[in-house]
């Protein structure tokens, strides 16, 4: 077979550069033919260029560091792979070539492919991020560099040895590094990383154990790192393994897109880490999938197809039926494809989604479902342009669409949502508490919607948040301060002064302050309070 045309111009300039710079040691034609061989290597297997030259580079300097022709060529095999791996991944040339390096590196300090491997994906994602931090191509290099030789220190590369010893796979082997490498980019500990490592590396092989596919073995190393990660046991973290591998090889049996897949397998570990049981968590799984096929299939973007997912397995956990569950997801969809489609934030799109599910949820019709969720996409995407917080805009899209399903008109609704976030941020600048935040945007929505003015709703809000702030001071109960905002709010509405409002009647203890003390019930502290008059019309 004649030798590609890139591989030996690029073989004749590397090895003429190393001859040029090098005082103690030149490329003989031997060994030139060892680099062209490396190279032309990497051709056959159909890598890019740039993981050929990769290959060609790691094979030269294999040969001057004084390997053998079977360790250049591994090198040169190393480099071109990691190369071609962490193009595949997305990554730049840059941090591919950085890839390239700690792979070849790594052969040539004698590890094995497998690590070199993970080497060279660690040291390939920290260049990246070094690029994508605005870093120098050189500093990029040098964070690249120093995480392959991380991972070959024990900070990853351990736990590649460690599968090994314990006769896994090589897939297994591979899992383990990737999870160690990622718990520590994550600023997990050494040992929580190693446990991470042991979970997926235990996943893979269970998956492979039972002839999964390698998309579900990825599925199940992954959910089994994720689950550790936010604090299960390694028995919760094996079974979320399980439930994501299952769940991935069902939508692949089923001919449905890896999209579709990888949203099955989000929601199978999603619900098992919930407390659901294995059945239902393969009941979300497929909805999951279901939803996310259909949104592509209508060609919908990801966004949407990723709302249509967690729309339906969030209605099937809430025991929705299925066909429930694939109107939530459709109506999701199509809300945050809206949204995308009229320029709106991420954020807006969110709430969009949100929106449109909890008003099917409560019974509206579909066409009710899109007006609310148009109605929380535009008050979240106002909050947003008017420099409010996130929780201010959480606030507005909630009570747009509360207005909307009482009936209100779009102006009224938009009219609620200003107030609420208005309300919502005046309390968080007062450095009130999240639950006074919560009281403030209920007043003044409830407010306006009474027909107050917007400087009445404003006034209601504060009395609102600052009862709750007080009676959370008092260490009441979220009862009692949720009373006592409503109370504080009527007295306003009724025409008392906002020192009126906020005076609270001399009485026994309310029944949800005894029902809080004593640990009564809800049924037994309303019946501890009957005959009390209300706290608003006490108010003198």
């Amino acid at each position: 077979m004649p030798l590609s045309p890139h591989a030996s111009s690029f073989t004749v300039c590397h090895a003429t550069a190393v001859w040029r710079t090098t005082d103690k040691h030149c490329i003989c034609s031997p060994c030139q033919f060892l680099v062209v061989h490396a190279a032309q290597a990497a051709v056959d297997e159909g890598l890019l260029p740039d993981a050929i030259d990769a290959a060609g580079e790691a094979a030269a300097d294999a040969i001057l560091a004084g390997k053998s022709p079977e360790e250049a060529a591994a090198a040169g095999e190393a480099a071109g792979k990691a190369t071609q791996a962490a193009l595949d991944d997305g990554l730049s040339p840059d941090a591919a070539d950085a890839a390239g390096k700690a792979a070849g590196d790594a052969i040539i300090a004698g590890r094995s492919p497998t690590e070199a491997a993970a080497a060279g994906k660690a040291a390939g994602k920290a260049a990246q991020k070094a690029l994508d931090d605005g870093l120098s191509p050189d500093a990029a290099d040098a964070a690249g560099k120093s995480a392959g030789e991380a991972i070959l220190a024990g900070k990853g590369g351990g736990h590649v040895e460690k599968a090994l010893d314990d006769d896994l796979s090589p897939e297994a082997a591979d899992a383990a590094a990737e999870a160690a490498a990622d718990a520590l980019e994550k600023g997990l500990t050494p040992e929580e990383a190693a446990e991470a490592a042991e979970a997926a590396a235990d996943a893979v092989e269970k998956a492979l154990d039972d002839d999964l596919s390698p998309e579900a073995a990825d599925a199940a190393a992954e959910a089994a790192a994720d689950a550790l990660e936010k604090g299960l046991t390694p028995e919760e973290a094996a079974e979320a393994a399980e439930a994501a591998a299952d769940a991935v090889e069902k939508a692949l049996d089923d001919d449905l897109s890896p999209e579709a897949a990888d949203a099955a397998a989000e929601a199978a570990a999603d619900a098992l880490e919930k407390g659901l049981p294995p059945e239902e968590a393969a009941e979300a799984a497929e909805a999951a999938a279901d939803a996310v096929e259909k949104a592509l299939d209508d060609d919908l973007s990801p966004e949407a197809a990723d709302a249509a997912a967690e729309a339906a397995a969030d209605a099937l956990e809430k025991g929705l039926t299925p066909e429930e569950a694939a109107e939530a997801a459709e109506a999701a969809a199509d809300a945050v494809e809206k949204a995308l489609d009229d320029d709106l934030s991420p954020e807006a799109a969110d709430a969009a989604a949100e929106a449109a599910t909890d008003a099917l949820e409560k019974g509206l019709t579909p066409e009710e479902a899109a007006e609310a969720a148009e109605a929380a996409a535009d008050a979240v995407e106002k909050a947003l342009d008017d420099d409010l917080s996130p929780e201010a805009a959480d606030a507005a899209a909630e009570a747009a669409a509360d207005a909307l399903e009482k009936g209100l008109t779009p102006e009224e609704a938009a009219e609620a949502a200003e107030a609420a976030a208005d309300a919502v941020e005046k309390a968080l600048d007062d450095d009130l508490s999240p639950e006074a935040a919560d009281a403030a945007a209920e007043a003044a929505a409830d407010a306006l919607e009474k027909g107050l003015t917007p400087e009445e709703a404003a006034e209601a809000a504060e009395a609102a948040a600052d009862a709750v702030e007080k009676a959370l001071d008092d260490d009441l109960s979220p009862e009692a301060a949720d009373a006592a905002a409503e109370a504080a709010a009527n007295a306003l509405e009724k025409g008392l002064t906002p020192e009126e409002a906020a005076r609270r009647p001399k009485l026994p203890p309310t029944p949800w302050r005894r029902r809080s003390d004593n640990d009564l019930s809800p049924e037994a502290g309303q019946c501890a309070g009957k005959g009390r008059p209300n706290a608003a019309e006490a108010v003198p």
